[in-house]
């Protein structure tokens, strides 16, 4: 079974079966990211009666989408730690269930999560920092916010190109949650 179909189908080999499990770590590859749902990726197979007593949640490159929504607001009375690295938002483009960063964080506190004492989000801005992907008046941009505050919590943004599925920063939409812009097309002031 290829790894597309494997990640597809993992509520029914794994996830189903960790009725007592408290802590659990989701690593996908960095070249096949999980959570969108568009041609060889897979939606997370997570479900929001799963694993009823999970307190702690690691995920490093996973999409934000509608499921894994689900699944916290799923676990709200019992979630105490989610740890996001390299986590990504891909809201248009050809995936099914694309979301933005502002989605995922109000839908999950809208749901008031009363054990939740620990939030952290760990990378996934290397395109906010690596010159190369940027062209030069961009890059003197992200430069000038980071140097009048470099605290500043960046939500990184990325796609799956149309043709074969492979992970592209989303530049201008990474720039705009950078610097609290508003973001053509999603009502975000």
């Amino acid at each position: 079974m290829e790894y597309p179909a494997l990640m597809g189908k993992m509520d029914e080999y794994f996830f189903n079966h960790l009725a007592n499990v408290t802590t659990l770590s989701i690593k996908a590859p960095e070249e096949m990211l999980l959570g969108l749902e568009w041609k060889n990726h897979k939606p997370l197979a997570l479900k929001a009666d799963q694993m009823p007593l999970l307190a702690t949640l690691h995920l490093d490159y996973i999409f934000a989408s509608p499921e894994l929504i689900d699944f916290l607001v799923g676990h709200k009375d019992t979630l105490e730690e989610l740890v996001l690295c390299n986590c990504y938002a891909s809201p248009g483009g050809q995936a099914k269930n694309g979301i933005y960063w502002f989605q995922f964080f109000t839908s999950i506190f809208s749901a008031y999560p009363t054990q939740l004492r620990r939030l952290e989000l760990v990378g996934g801005d290397m395109c906010l920092v690596d010159k190369k992907f940027f062209t030069k008046e961009q890059y003197e941009k992200v430069f000038s916010v980071h140097q009048q505050d470099p605290e500043r919590i960046r939500f990184p943004y990325a796609y799956l190109d149309d043709e074969c599925g492979n992970l592209w920063y989303d530049i201008e939409k990474s720039l705009a949650s950078l610097r609290m812009e508003r973001i053509r097309g999603a009502g975000i002031d």
